[in-house]
């Protein structure tokens, strides 16, 4: 700003400080630069402005307060004779598509700069056309600076607020880079990840898109490789070339290091066509489709070879389209190369892949009684767990009585499927193999830990498969170089009856062993849930707080006090129910094995016409155009299940509902996401679907949203002891125990009294768990001391304290209970958990000083 006169102002505008060319050093001092307060300096006045309009008026206008002289330094204007006449100023109009000019820096924001083209026209240049660094992208703050000189391009008329339709509106559309071409480096943002449809989907700017194929994510292949890649992020290309498919024009890119910085190792080179590759040469890739004839294999962006059903594996594969997944990671070598159909044959036989290192499968006649073999576990029932062998179609069983020299009371904490195991081979009769996973039998083994690194990576296609191969039914009957085959389904139920006869003989026996080795048994050993999973179809997302801090804090030491009791008649019933439930998850599992070999929308047509009001279908049915990267069909086989369902099944439309708001956090935008949760909360349970919306967000950190959310549902709910717990685990999980302290004063403000040591009891548990333990043993001995004969208090202080571990505060803690003036029902329970304690962590002393107390208290009752 300038002082021209008393009470006379104007301005010299950035844009009017120096004469501009293309050509011109963008580098040199910034115009400002030469000034500072108090210079006198020659200016010539080329009109005047409304400061509210910002409206050119004429020399002869009426001057208010609101008018401002114009001025500039430039000396091609200076140089012009006085009383000459100046062009009329440039207004948007002026500036056509891909005209250049100088402009400089006015705003920098966090998605664009705001640029100065004249005193009256501005520009605005998106990010992803401010710069082809990715880091500058990501913070343009980083690479621009107010003043700076910038050369842009037009790309069209902008829009201003209210007047985006006028003809005069101020801002332009423009860049700062130019058009990418071949070799170019770029930056771009990641709007798609389908790693079904093996490719990233940017976004270059200017409306021009680009594609990231697998094959050129990295120079070395991974089993993962969208780790990493995050919709929203900004990462940096270079330009391979430029494709048209499906009538639509993209950009190939690459993230391969060797292009982008020309240096690094290449594992996996770049085959950008059908002429890089090789006839008999070995090549990685990803699989990228599977049909009823096999499967087809990305050796690059637009080289894809198929893969027969013969070529797959030297071993028959009962399902090969679960065996060789889309997305898989495969090794192969090329067969045959027709370059005038462009068709590339492929195997993946490890016999042709590796004939060096190939090992021919294992069969029966090479097995023998002795024998040490690996494999993985397939099943795992209450009688023993089976077993198929590694490189090859054998599986055993190993009976329960065989995998420790303890007894086990319950197999499926110890073993999952999936798991891997060595065993020794004891006995095969008539194709049945029996197998024994005890200890002692590989002691000295270099090996016995299982981690065989080396044979898992000496086979892409072995070990990617060995977990996709295992399923709930048992393999089909094959004849292997003229045997029979093991394991068939007759002779596998054969071995169980045999198995279960032997069960029912030692039960009796052995149970209080069981009860032992459970109570000794770390919380480690348990594996952990995978919630990973992108559609959830049951109510078990967010468990109910309250049944699971219940069942978690006393189960650990009554187990062991309830594995002695012989069972009730009413225990019997609900055993045989509970066994009736298994059996029908396992006929649903076997039923729903034919929906996940469905590879076609047709088929799938058939099966929801048979089932329409079976939402696990539908699910799939909305997974298989994810998968084919139909986002907009998804969406509508969503809504048909809605509306083909009954309105009766609560559970199975609530599923489809969990589904389409999976669908719209993952492929949707913001306001998709809250439309769909909003509808469905409206159609559905809404606490359910509010914990199953925090539960999302839980799971993929969104840390604030999930935050938000749990305030919502504590207003909501307020009266539900429940919503409050979940609240405080999620802010303890975050390491917030402050916060955590602050919720539960809320809750007392708005919880009934009645529900007030409840929600106390369960807080002081999760202070306990959280490494509080000094808090969580204040707030315990606070309610104590007001309620001295509450039991259930009691029993869960101690189960937190043998938890720690801390044997002088357990002592302490039994000692004061059993010293109250209890019900003799009640004492008896603390003394008999008293006294489990010292026979597993005591001496003979305490174990008798136990017994001492315990008969003291019942010569003082009998007086």
């Amino acid at each position: 700003n300038v002082s021209l006169a008393p009470r006379v102002y104007g301005r010299v505008h950035i844009t009017e400080m120096e004469d501009t060319s293309l050509d011109m050093d963008l580098d040199a001092p910034l115009p400002l630069t030469r000034f500072k307060t108090g210079d006198a300096i020659e200016a010539r006045v080329v009109g005047l402005h409304n400061l509210k309009t910002h409206k050119s008026l004429a020399i002869s206008h009426k001057w208010n307060t609101k008018t401002m002289v114009d001025c500039t330094l430039k000396p091609s204007k200076l140089a012009v004779a006085d009383g000459a006449s100046f062009p009329p100023a440039l207004d948007s109009a002026s500036f056509k598509a891909g005209t250049k000019c100088v402009a400089y820096v006015a705003k920098v924001a966090a998605r664009e700069l705001t640029v100065c083209v004249t005193a009256r026209v501005l520009g605005r240049v998106p990010a992803l056309l401010a710069s082809t660094n990715a880091k500058v992208q990501k913070n343009l703050a980083s690479g621009f600076r107010l003043g700076q000189r910038v050369i842009c391009t037009v790309l069209k008329k902008g829009k201003d607020g209210a007047d985006s339709g006028k003809s005069n509106s101020r801002f332009l559309s423009m860049s700062i880079i130019d058009a990418p071409k071949v070799g170019d480096t770029v930056a771009a943002r990641v709007y798609r990840v389908v790693p079904s449809a093996a490719g990233v989907s940017v976004q270059l700017g200017n409306r021009e898109h680009g594609r990231i194929a697998v094959t050129n994510i990295a120079d070395k292949f991974s089993k993962n490789p969208f780790k990493g890649i995050a919709v929203g992020s900004v990462v940096q290309c270079h330009v391979v070339g430029k494709t048209k498919r499906h009538g639509a024009t993209f950009w190939e890119l690459s993230l391969r290091k060797s292009h982008l910085l020309g240096v690094g190792e290449v594992a996996d080179p770049a085959i950008l066509s059908l002429a890089d590759v090789e006839a008999d040469a070995v090549y990685r890739g990803y699989i990228v489709n599977t049909t009823d004839n096999g499967c087809y294999v990305a050796l690059g962006p637009d080289v894809v070879g198929r893969v027969q059903i013969a070529n797959l594996s030297d071993e028959f594969v009962k399902n090969f389209q679960r065996v060789f997944p889309v997305g898989m990671r495969v090794t192969a070598r090329v067969l045959n190369i027709d370059s005038k159909s462009k068709r590339l044959e492929l195997s993946l036989k490890p016999s042709v892949v590796d004939p060096e290192r190939f090992q021919a499968p294992l069969t029966l006649s090479k097995l023998n009684v002795g024998d040490k073999v690996k494999g993985l576990i397939k099943r795992v029932e209450t009688y023993g767990v089976f077993v198929k062998l590694d490189n090859s179609s054998l599986s055993g069983l190993c009976h329960i009585s065989e995998v420790s020299s303890e007894f086990i009371a319950d197999l499926k904490q110890l073993f999952k499927e999936g798991d891997r195991v060595k065993a020794l081979v004891t006995k095969i009769d008539n194709g049945k193999i029996s197998l024994s996973l005890k200890p002692e039998h590989f002691e000295g083994d270099v090996d016995s830990d299982m981690e065989d690194e080396d044979a898992d990576n000496a086979s892409d296609n072995d070990s990617d498969s060995d977990s996709d191969s295992d399923s709930d039914e048992p393999d089909a009957t094959l004849a292997v170089d003229g045997e029979p085959a093991a394991m068939s389904d007759e002779s596998e139920s054969e071995m169980e009856d045999e198995a279960m006869d032997v069960l029912e003989a030692d039960e009796d026996t052995a149970e209080s062993t069981a009860a032992r080795l459970a109570r000794k048994r770390k919380f480690s050993d348990v594996p952990a849930l995978d919630v990973g999973a992108v559609f959830a179809d049951d109510d078990t997302v967010v468990a109910d707080a309250m049944a699971d801090e219940s069942s978690s804090d006393s189960d650990d030491d009554d187990e062991g006090a309830g594995a002695r009791k012989k069972l009730s008649k009413r225990a019997k019933r609900a055993a045989k129910v509970e066994e009736e439930r298994k059996t029908r998850e396992e006929e649903s599992k076997i039923a729903n094995a034919t929906v996940d070999n469905l590879t076609s929308a047709e088929a799938f047509d058939r099966e929801v016409l048979g089932s329409p009001s079976d939402s696990y279908i539908w699910v799939k049915y909305i997974a298989f155009h994810l998968q084919m990267s139909e986002i907009d069909k998804a969406r509508e086989v969503a809504e048909r299940a809605l509306r083909t369902i009954s309105v009766r099944e609560e559970g199975e439309r609530m599923n489809i509902w969990i589904a389409k708001i999976n669908l719209e956090f993952t492929y949707g935008t913001e306001e998709s996401l809250k439309a769909v949760f909003d509808q469905a909360q409206r159609m559905n349970d809404c606490l359910k679907m509010h914990q199953h919306m925090v539960a999302i967000y839980e799971r993929n950190n969104r840390v604030e949203d999930a935050d938000r959310l749990h305030q919502v549902i504590c207003r909501k709910f307020k009266e539900l002891v429940a919503v409050w717990v979940n609240y405080g685990s999620f802010k303890m999980k975050l390491g917030k125990s402050e916060q955590a302290r602050v919720v539960l004063q809320n809750s007392l403000k708005v919880l009934p009294k009645a529900d007030h040591i409840l929600i106390i009891n369960k807080f002081a548990v999760m202070d306990f768990r959280n490494g509080e333990v000094e808090r969580g043993r204040t707030i315990f001995e606070n309610l104590l001391s007001n309620y001295p004969k509450r039991l259930d208090l009691w029993n869960v202080y101690i189960d937190q304290e043998l938890r720690v571990g801390n044997h002088a505060v357990i002592r302490a803690l039994f000692e004061r209970v059993t010293s109250l003036n209890l019900s003799s029902k009640k004492m008896k329970f603390f003394f008999k958990k008293y006294l489990e304690f010292e026979k597993t962590e005591g001496d003979e002393e305490t174990v008798e000083h136990v017994k001492q107390a315990a008969r003291a208290y019942i010569e003082s009752k009998m007086k």
